[in-house]
């Protein structure tokens, strides 16, 4: 602009711009809009740069009013230091993203909600098998006779413990996992436990295999927790699940006979 008597024209002030010609004084010269900065001089205003944005009018520098906030991106003419969310699965940790490019995938095991600066790791009791997974949903909840810790990344993270097994879907822990009752055995990673067979016990709980009768006696029912003696007149091997009658031409008073 050229006041009265200027010898030499005058810039616009830092934050304001001057478009048109003959300006006579500084307050023809306009204030720089929002989004943009205007350095002293500036015939037009020009866009805050990528990665930043222009929150207030007669901005004067590059910098703008600061970086763009993590979990979003700020294309150049931003206005908002959140002007553009990252998508949901997605994240940015890091001040001053630029573009969409910025924003990245959420990993197995987690999920991102919009705008989302870190991913979350999926709650216990569910898994996250794949990326770009977007709630707390993840994949969905883990297996009967397993369990999820936080963070996991299939159904099938952690198998319940021998001795015990996971009647239910979206078991957290192994504390989750119920003990094998008397009378059973449960292998490892089992939804129901297994009744023991004639022949064979259990009398106590949370094991994962029952064991065959004594020579001597039997069990003739499944899911037993102690064998019967074998009565006088027969005799029991090892795991039997019925008492046999003595051979012919032989006999025994005894009970208890193993052979």
């Amino acid at each position: 602009y050229c006041g009265r008597g200027a010898t030499t024209p005058l810039p616009c002030r830092s934050g304001t711009f001057g478009n048109a010609t003959n300006l006579e004084e500084p307050g023809q010269c306009q204030s720089c809009p929002f989004g943009h900065f205007c350095a002293s001089g500036a015939d037009h205003p020009a866009a805050c740069p990528p990665g930043t944005y222009g929150a207030e009018q007669q901005l004067s520098s590059a910098q703008c009013s600061g970086p763009c906030s993590k979990g979003h991106f700020c294309p150049a003419n931003s206005i908002s230091s959140t002007q553009q969310s990252c998508s949901p699965g997605t994240f940015n940790s890091a001040l001053g993203g630029t573009g969409a490019d910025a924003c990245q995938p959420c990993g197995k095991g987690a999920f991102c909600e919009q705008a989302s600066i870190a991913p979350t790791q999926c709650p216990a009791g569910r898994f996250g098998s794949s990326a770009h997974l977007t709630n707390a949903s993840c994949s969905g909840e883990c297996e009967q006779g397993y369990y999820c810790e936080a963070g996991s990344v299939s159904g099938k993270a952690a198998p319940c413990a021998e001795g015990s097994y996971g009647n239910a879907t979206g078991l957290e822990s192994q504390a989750n996992c119920t003990a094998c009752p008397e009378g059973h055995s449960c292998g490892v990673g089992v939804s129901q436990p297994t009744p023991c067979s004639a022949g064979t016990v259990q009398p106590d709980s949370g094991q994962g295999a029952c064991v065959p009768c004594d020579a001597g006696s039997f069990q003739n029912v499944s899911g037993g927790t102690a064998c019967s003696e074998c009565d006088a007149g027969s005799f029991c091997e090892e795991g039997a699940a019925a008492p046999l009658p003595c051979h012919a031409g032989s006999f025994s008073s005894e009970v208890g006979l193993g052979s």
